[in-house]
């Protein structure tokens, strides 16, 4: 008897002692997984199949994740450049095991929804022609440009500045003008149209006007020059909660 015991005790602990080592051992830049956790997540996520393109490892501080890049198996009315589209498989050092954190791809449906909000605020204030531009929304840090968290999600009569309130870092947009709706307009009035609305998240607005004939190029857009070559008659950046 004491014979079966002391087998079975040499037994448990053995097996304790490969688990351990299993889980000890566990890679935290296995690319394959992460692959397959990428595709399962965005499956349930999204309801999308994804072809991967590639892959990489990184560490983010003190983090390791493997970025796994993808397009979608069909094309998605929602975007034309499906190029950038990535999850980001972390690993877990308590759980020994990978997970996915986050994804942009949750951008594409959020982003739409955040411009109409941002964009009927200055509506509301009789400002009609402009062009605004979602530059970065960001859930994870200043680092992370458009990243999502795996659990974020919204309905879409959701009130959205409450959303990001309560889920984001920090948001970065640009509006621009002709110069004759600004003429009509201040710095001080389109502060006073967003300061109220962020708790204490980081906001930067970024301001442009241009002469009204450039300011029809840039919103309209034109293969014959480049965004960056039009001149600013004015630029100005407005900034909430720096961190």
């Amino acid at each position: 008897m004491k014979k079966l015991i002391a087998l079975m005790t040499t037994a448990i602990l053995s097996a304790s002692f490969i688990t351990s080592c299993q889980l000890k051992y566990y890679d935290p830049y296995d690319e394959d997984n992460a692959q397959k956790l990428a595709i399962e997540y965005m499956k349930e996520k999204y309801d999308k199949e994804i072809e991967v393109t590639d892959t990489y490892c990184q560490k983010h501080g003190s983090d390791k994740y493997v970025g796994v890049k993808f397009k979608l198996e069909e094309t998605d009315n929602e975007s034309s450049d499906d190029s950038s589209y990535e999850v980001r498989v972390y690993g877990d050092k308590d759980e020994h095991k990978q997970y996915v954190k986050c994804d942009n791809y949750m951008g594409i449906i959020f982003r739409p929804y955040l411009k109409k909000e941002l964009s009927g605020l200055l509506e509301k204030k009789g400002i009609d022609d402009y062009y605004l531009e979602i530059i970065t929304s960001d859930q994870i840090d200043a680092n992370d440009f458009n990243f999502y968290l795996n659990d974020f999600d919204f309905s879409y009569d959701s009130n959205i500045i409450s959303v990001l309130n309560d889920s984001f870092f920090g948001i970065k947009f640009g509006i621009c003008f002709p110069k004759k709706e600004f003429d009509n307009i201040s710095i001080n009035s389109i502060r006073s149209i967003y300061a109220p609305l962020f708790d204490d998240d980081y906001v930067r607005i970024k301001i442009k006007v241009f002469s009204d004939e450039d300011y029809e190029k840039y919103i309209i857009g034109n293969d014959d020059y480049s965004k960056n070559e039009l001149k600013e008659l004015k630029y100005e950046e407005i900034v909430f909660n720096s961190k």
